[in-house]
């Protein structure tokens, strides 16, 4: 894998035929992968929490007012007691503009919360946001204090 996240084809082969790699690039809702022009080349679009991999991402300010965080109930509790919403082993930190995605995301970690964040007072307070190029709906940034959590949300809308 080279720093940009891609790997060569080539090294998948024994588990995926290039069609297979292919459809899984261009049927994946999400959009979360890539191949290169020449078909040589995969690589994930988001998501990155390799070290030394730099992710596609470009700073933005069109951000909607308010922004989601899909974790648990468990890690909501440690978010307040540490004064930030934190990366916690990865890179960045994750948000979404769909609600329903970040209730899925917060599925996964146990009871399932989501964190809704005051991203424009983040950004009139100069919060850098970046964005994957592919992605209309992902955001990610650094630490985020609690005071930017307007609420919590405990069930799936």
């Amino acid at each position: 894998m080279d720093q940009a996240g891609w790997v060569p084809v080539s090294e998948l082969m024994s588990a995926f035929t290039l069609s297979e790699l292919i459809e899984i690039t261009e049927s994946d809702q999400k959009q979360r992968y890539q191949m290169d022009q020449g078909h040589t080349k995969i690589r994930a679009t988001s998501g990155h929490s390799v070290p030394g991999i730099v992710p596609d991402l470009q700073v933005t300010t069109d951000v909607p007012a308010e922004l989601y965080h899909g974790t648990s109930k468990t890690n909501l509790d440690l978010i307040y007691n540490s004064g930030a919403l934190k990366p916690m082993g990865r890179n960045c930190i994750h948000l979404t503009s769909d609600y329903k995605d970040a209730w899925k995301v917060g599925s996964r970690h146990g009871t399932p919360v989501v964190i809704v964040l005051d991203s424009a007072r983040m950004i009139s307070d100069r919060y850098e946001f970046l964005k994957p190029v592919t992605d209309r709906y992902f955001f990610v940034t650094t630490d985020i204090p609690v005071s930017y959590i307007k609420r919590v949300l405990w069930t799936c809308m």
